[in-house]
């Protein structure tokens, strides 16, 4: 039953930022260091970074209940260095590295 469920949430189409240009695509073709741009109330999977909200401070509201059972929003805020960055013209001259934790066990 999960390996449906993952196979649907592949082919589900999110928007991505490549060669200067936002590009529908499907999850399974998203590469490691594409940028993503999530809608409101769009479903995404946990292992991305926030980088800029629309919301003041760069806020966003987030469910886990697939992942935890919790059905309370969390509330995640985007880094500072890059919070201000909310048009393409911006984007465009994004680099960086994102260092973090392996994965694991705790949420």
């Amino acid at each position: 039953k999960r390996h449906f469920q993952d196979g649907a949430v592949n082919k589900r189409r999110v928007l991505i930022y490549r060669n200067g240009n936002w590009l529908y695509t499907t999850w399974q073709r998203v590469k490691v260091g594409d940028i993503v741009k999530v809608l409101d109330n769009e479903f995404f999977p946990a292992d991305l970074v926030l980088l800029s909200s629309g919301e003041p401070h760069s806020i966003c509201y987030i469910q886990t209940s697939n992942l935890d059972g919790e059905t309370n929003l969390k509330v995640r805020q985007g880094l500072p260095q890059t919070a201000h960055m909310i048009s393409s013209v911006q984007l465009r001259d994004l680099l960086g590295v994102i260092e973090c934790e392996l994965p694991n066990l705790n949420l």
